[in-house]
């Protein structure tokens, strides 16, 4: 049986007790409720962590949704993983740079291939890939497209503060 244990919720201002070895994911949906919205990630001791993490010792948490600045980043952290697995199922043979923030944006490019054009047609297609695996939800990432993340995407978006480390955590829990 698991032992209970007692974390503190910033949101909340109080201990919260939960049981041992409890997802965050869990006690998020247990205090629905009285945190008023819908938690896409969770500091643990003030380290980004998915709601998957699981907790078996005193801690301190703060859940955050998509309207607060961390929880932006991470979805729209998701969105550009999303976006590198949909353009790398599409067209193996390109690369695609995420070279910068612009206007409540991100500039891309996409480099190499036969035809290296992206025109609007290319933009609905990776669009239409983009919502397919996010319908999915049960696609595989191969251990070379893993490879190829971690040497190009998290080199482009590596944050102190464990927020893309989270979201390679997210991406493996859900098989992206």
């Amino acid at each position: 049986m698991a032992s209970k244990i007692k974390i503190y919720c910033k949101n909340l201002e109080e201990y919260v007790e939960i049981r041992g070895g409890e997802s965050m994911l869990e006690v998020s949906r247990r205090l629905k409720s009285r945190l008023g919205f819908d938690p896409i990630c969770v500091t643990v001791n003030n380290k980004v962590r998915t709601l998957r993490f699981e907790v078996f010792a005193p801690v301190q948490v703060e859940f955050f949704d998509a309207s607060s600045r961390l929880g932006d980043r991470v979805y729209i952290l998701s969105l550009c993983m999303l976006l590198y697995k949909a353009v790398h199922d599409l067209y193996p043979d390109r690369v695609l740079r995420m070279e910068h923030s612009v206007a409540n944006g991100t500039y891309c490019r996409l480099y190499g291939g036969d035809d290296a054009v992206v025109d609007a047609s290319v933009v609905q297609t990776i669009k239409q890939r983009m919502q397919q695996l996010a319908e999915e939800k049960e696609y595989s990432i191969t251990s070379a497209e893993k490879e190829i993340l971690d040497k190009e995407f998290y080199a482009g978006f590596a944050t102190e503060d464990g927020t893309v480390d989270a979201m390679f955590e997210i991406f493996d829990e859900y098989g992206y």
